[in-house]
């Protein structure tokens, strides 16, 4: 019998349980038909310069068992440029993560937190702090996490850092099972849901080492835009809203200017 934990990403795709049965045999020539997914993945992503979708970021937690959704907008500029907003239920805004290829920004506007990752470094606001492993790390996986999503790795490379295995296929989409190899890393375990025909994300069910699940539908994912997006741009934008959004906050506390604003 298949236990619920077996049973959310079968559902979560929208599978039948009795699916899975099936799964536990591997089917004939499975590794020479993911080469060539992985190969075929490639060359599709190498003929996108840029992209712009819609986002529905879905988190449970599982000993509160609580639900947090997050909408919002991913774009970006192939090789390494990407900008992600997302709002809550109520239309706020929570988090805006940017990237260009050689760092990475995370902008949380509920508590007007910053943090990027440089170098494999992690800086709070203009300050490299030597936070320890357990403050760091979070701040680290946030960023990871987001810019893993959307900034596509080469097969090679994705299968260096993890094991992957061609999981299920069906009339409409590919399955990957995507499995960390490290123990520290910031997830155990995706599921990755690709659309056969253009071999664009659909879906991404995530595990994490401590059993909360982190769920990214993506809709209306378009490419090679017309007019081209700026990478220059995105970047630039954001780093506007973000000082307007600090200058809103201490107008009425100058004092905090000094550490918030560069």
């Amino acid at each position: 019998m298949l236990t619920w934990f077996q049973v959310l990403p079968l559902a979560f795709f929208g599978f039948h349980p009795a699916l899975l049965q099936s799964s536990a045999a591997p089917a004939p020539n499975s590794s020479q038909r993911l080469e060539k997914l992985l190969r075929d993945w490639d060359d599709k992503w190498k003929q996108i310069k840029d992209f712009r979708c819609e986002v529905v970021r879905t988190r449970e937690d599982r000993a509160f068992r609580t639900e947090e959704v997050w909408r919002g907008t991913a774009v970006g500029v192939l090789p390494g440029a990407l900008r992600i907003d997302y709002r809550d239920s109520g239309g706020k805004r929570q988090r805006s993560i940017s990237a260009d290829g050689k760092s990475s920004h995370c902008y949380e506007f509920k508590t007007l937190r910053e943090w990027r990752l440089v170098s494999g470094e992690v800086w709070v606001a203009n300050l490299r702090l030597g936070l320890p492993g357990w403050l760091e790390r979070p701040l680290r996986e946030a960023l990871e996490q987001e810019s893993d999503l959307f900034l596509h790795l080469p097969s090679r490379e994705l299968q260096s850092r993890y094991k992957v295995e061609l999981w299920k296929e069906d009339e409409h989409y590919i399955y990957l099972k995507i499995v960390a190899h490290e123990k520290n890393a910031c997830y155990t375990t995706r599921y990755l849901a690709i659309v056969r025909d253009s071999l664009l994300p659909k879906a991404l069910l995530e595990e994490e080492p401590n059993g909360n699940r982190i769920r990214w539908d993506f809709q209306h994912f378009r490419t090679n835009l017309q007019p081209s997006l700026s990478a220059v741009k995105l970047a630039e934008d954001l780093k506007k809203e973000w000082q307007n959004a600090l200058l809103a906050f201490i107008h009425d506390v100058p004092c905090v200017a000094l550490i918030l604003i560069p």
